[in-house]
């Protein structure tokens, strides 16, 4: 049995010895402050303009040459509520699709990563719980800190996401080849800035900010360039708040909905994409640098000509990934490219068969649990229904 199932079979067999009543449906402290949202939606950074501009959007030629091979990683993550206690199972996964290769954790066949195992479930505990002493299990949040019953199940899921991807992130090593994060470069969310936060909250932000960090200096040490794709961009205000920008920018108007507007208004240019000028930004949280970030607009096909089927990105990139990109003649906007549309597609191939692979593990080891506890304790009642949906995906395949 692999290191992963055996683990995964630890967790069953503690919370088969210890029925409970019901699960618990407190409030949790953190529950009560809205701690996650980025600190770019809440206005806690500042923004310049990075390079000039004399349009918002600029036609910018789709070209080969500058097109660098990209690894894509993303990860996701599963819960499930239990009577003694609630389990959060992660996965990660990197592909290339130009190089067919990648790595997978948990590994369910593929290849792993050449590391020592890091956590993919974490348990958090709704009273007095068995005590496992297994490397591929996490009882504690990044800081250090013991789950306990007022921690929130989702805090633990995107701190396992983040833990995985920073990880796996250190295991990469395809040289020549640039990494597309499937998010933010890192996650800056609003508890670090507001006082009213608990310190342990801030305490696991900042740890897990300091891994990535971490993860992101050494892979640009070895000439590795690393973007983050930002897919959800609705919220987001950084270039309302950009001296410079304020001619094409409404008062009260959103990034997309400026970018939206001014793609419609655009001459458009068959084998072009739009990119707007690049911006720094800076966080008014201690410890987080700045960074480079830029919108990227992918037209439809040469014979769609619905604007309305374009795709928008926000790439976020540091000012040494710009130069390592620079001396290979390449920058991140031709990366971007090279994984989506010159193969065919408006979105980041590597991303998303990461992203695909990485759902398919969690998913899977999410049935494999609910199996295995089965008639042993009590689920609760949205676990029910995602396990429910869960077998009927894994039927459908």
């Amino acid at each position: 049995m692999s290191i992963t199932l055996s683990s995964l079979e630890k967790i069953a067999a503690v919370l088969r010895k210890q029925r409970g009543p019901a699960v618990r449906t407190v409030l949790r402290l953190e529950d009560t402050f809205r701690v996650r949202e980025p600190i770019e939606d809440a206005g806690g950074f500042s923004s310049e303009l990075y390079e000039s501009s004399s349009r918002l959007l600029v036609a910018r030629r789709v070209r080969q040459e500058k097109a660098l091979p990209a690894v894509g990683l993303d990860s996701t993550s599963r819960k499930l509520e239990t009577a003694p206690a609630d389990v959060v199972i992660g996965s990660v996964a990197s592909f290339c699709a130009r190089a067919g290769i990648g790595y997978e954790w948990p590994s369910l066949g593929g290849p792993s990563p050449p590391l020592p195992p890091h956590p993919a479930y974490s348990l958090l505990p709704n009273g007095e719980l068995e005590e496992i002493d297994d490397p591929v299990i996490s009882t504690r949040n990044p800081a250090g800190e013991k789950y306990d019953v007022n921690y929130s199940a989702d805090a633990a899921e995107e701190e396992l996401r983040s833990s995985l991807e920073s990880w796996m992130m250190s295991s990469l090593a395809f040289k020549g080849c640039a990494v597309l994060l499937d998010g933010p470069l890192y996650h800056l969310p609003r508890a670090l800035l507001e006082s009213s936060v608990p310190e342990k909250i801030r305490r696991s932000f900042l740890a897990l900010l300091s891994k990535r960090l971490r993860a992101l200096e050494a892979l640009e040490a070895q000439g590795v360039p690393v973007v983050g794709v930002v897919k959800r961009v609705e919220k987001s205000s950084i270039l309302r708040s950009t001296p410079g920008l304020e001619q094409w920018v409404g008062e009260k108007e959103g990034d997309l909905s400026a970018i939206a507007r001014a793609f419609l208004s655009a001459e458009k240019e068959p084998g072009r994409v739009y990119a707007t000028p690049k911006v720094i930004v800076s966080s008014a949280a201690e410890g987080a640098p700045s960074k480079l970030i830029q919108y990227v607009v992918m037209p439809p096909g040469k014979y769609q000509q619905d604007s309305s089927l374009a795709r928008i990105y926000r790439l976020e990139f540091t000012s040494r990934t710009l130069k390592i990109l620079e001396e290979m003649k390449s920058d991140p906007l031709s990366v971007l490219v090279g994984d989506s549309l010159l193969l065919g597609s408006q979105e980041p191939v590597s991303i998303r068969a990461s992203d695909r692979r990485a759902a398919e593990i969690a998913e899977a080891l999410m049935r494999g649990l609910s199996s295995a506890i089965e008639g042993g304790t009590v689920l609760a009642y949205w676990s029910v229904r995602e396990v429910e949906v869960g077998w009927r995906r894994g039927g459908e395949r």
